[in-house]
């Protein structure tokens, strides 16, 4: 297994990019597709010159192409995707959402003032901690609400419920599935992994000026699942119950099943 490489760790892509590239050389592949994150980048501009490329901007992106979006589109022979029509221009092209996958359902009937099974996942981006959507779930959260914590790079001795810094994708998907309502950072895994469970995630968006991540892309992914009403939102200085209220009574269906 590769050592994490943080967001805009350039030598850390390059040096994974090695056993890519070797990988590559090894076996007869027709396409190589990629989608986010600097490794990304640096694999396809070193991709051998035959191979056929494919960059597909992250969903995070509704605004335009990423730092490595950006770079991708170096090599003027790749082809390039965006999953949101309204910057699809020049070489880029609308590819469809993954967002289109899920509707929404009818939604459960539940008492509001029934306690809440919560899933509280923060990523496991480092070396980023998230202080604000775990202040704001502390803040709604009831007495008798039963939560579970994926804290990744943010340690507190504060909360109640279950702990864990970090688990695996089958486990955090399994807890999800057991739970009324997820509330995530606004990372596209995160979300695509509450969909897959049938709940409606509630999210957090983090942010460059609390020093919560690189640049502000996860508003941006939060607005556009917002706007599909596939997400709440909750409002990190202002953060109120009703969000998970209403994500608790909701459920998604994927049409593709």
């Amino acid at each position: 297994m590769h050592p994490y490489i943080a967001p805009r760790d350039a030598v850390g892509s390059f040096r994974v990019s090695q056993d890519v590239l070797a990988l590559l050389r090894s076996e007869g592949f027709d396409l190589l597709v990629s989608t986010g994150a600097a490794l990304a980048a640096v694999s396809l501009l070193r991709a051998p010159a035959l191979l056929p490329t494919m960059y597909v901007e992250s969903l995070a992106r509704s605004e335009g192409p990423s730092l490595t979006g950006r770079a991708a589109s170096v090599r003027s022979s790749t082809a390039l995707f965006t999953q949101h029509p309204n910057w699809a221009r020049g070489r880029w092209s609308f590819a469809g959402s993954v967002l289109d996958t899920w509707v929404l359902a009818e939604p459960v009937a539940r008492p509001d003032d029934k306690p809440m099974k919560i899933l509280v996942t923060l990523g496991t981006i480092h070396p980023y901690r998230f202080d604000r959507l775990i202040d704001a779930v502390l803040e709604v959260a009831h007495e008798k609400d039963e939560i579970t914590w994926q804290l990744g790079s943010t340690t507190r001795v504060d909360l109640p419920g279950t702990v864990h810094s970090h688990l695996a994708a089958h486990d955090l998907l399994r807890v999800a599935s057991e739970s009324e309502v997820v509330v995530t950072h606004a990372g596209v895994g995160n979300v695509l992994m509450a969909l897959s469970a049938g709940r409606v995630p509630v999210l957090g968006a983090r942010q460059k000026l609390h020093r919560e991540h690189v640049d502000d892309h996860q508003r941006q992914l939060a607005a556009a699942v917002v706007s599909r009403g596939l997400g709440e939102q909750l409002d990190l200085s202002d953060p109120s119950r009703a969000a998970l209220q209403r994500a608790a009574g909701a459920r998604v269906i994927d049409r593709l099943i």
